[in-house]
């Protein structure tokens, strides 16, 4: 019998697709809120001495608005707190930073008066009504550097004072915490979440004090 010839074999490789290239690592970078130029700045007050330009909330989600974003002044983004304020100190920070906007609106009204002041010597010469703007911007910048240094370093120092003395309210009328810590940590462990037997073993602790020494806290 005649040998069979075998089907040749294919010499011509199957084209593969080509992997697609790898897509680079794009870092992620925060959305910041739109600025104003200093030439916007300028030709507002080129228009009116006494613009009021509003705030810039930050396009975040876990940024909460606070005061009158429609004054720059007064316009306070704070980040959102979940935690209990049980001394009291993160509010009184709030309040203070928020105290801060009505000394520069102060300011920026005094800046109005000047620009004013300096348009009123001006008539029509386009020249010396820009050099009065640019000098009530240069003004408007002074306010808002106020305006921070109060609520970072004044606000601050409010803040860390509260918690000083709330630190000596604890001590005075609770004494130790460390005892009724252990006992709720224990109660917690337990599942009882109301720590009602530290309740029932100490009957003469102030009800502030469950609060205050509170591990949880």
């Amino acid at each position: 019998m005649a040998p069979v010839d075998a089907a040749p074999i294919a010499t011509t490789p199957t084209p593969v697709a080509t992997p697609p290239a790898p897509t680079a690592e794009v870092p992620y970078e925060a959305p910041t809120a739109p600025v104003l130029s200093e030439t916007e700045v300028v030709n507002g007050y080129l228009a009116d001495c006494n613009a009021v330009f509003p705030g810039r909330p930050t396009p975040e989600e876990m940024m909460e608005v606070v005061g009158d974003a429609g004054n720059e002044c007064t316009f306070l983004e704070v980040g959102q707190n979940c935690n209990p304020d049980i001394s009291g100190c993160y509010n009184k920070s709030i309040e203070c930073q928020s105290a801060c906007g009505s000394p520069c609106k102060d300011c920026q009204s005094a800046c109005g008066n000047e620009c004013d002041t300096c348009k009123a010597t001006c008539g029509s010469d386009a020249t010396c009504l820009r050099t009065c703007a640019e000098a009530r911007a240069t003004c408007r910048t002074m306010c808002l550097a106020a305006r921070d240094t109060c609520r970072s370093m004044g606000c601050a120092t409010v803040e860390s004072t509260c918690e000083v003395e709330h630190a000596a309210e604890i001590v005075a009328t609770c004494g130790d915490c460390q005892p009724m810590e252990s006992c709720m940590e224990a109660s917690f462990e337990r599942g009882d979440y109301e720590a009602a037997a530290c309740h029932a073993a100490s009957p003469g602790v102030p009800e502030a004090c469950w609060t205050w020494c509170n591990p949880a806290f």
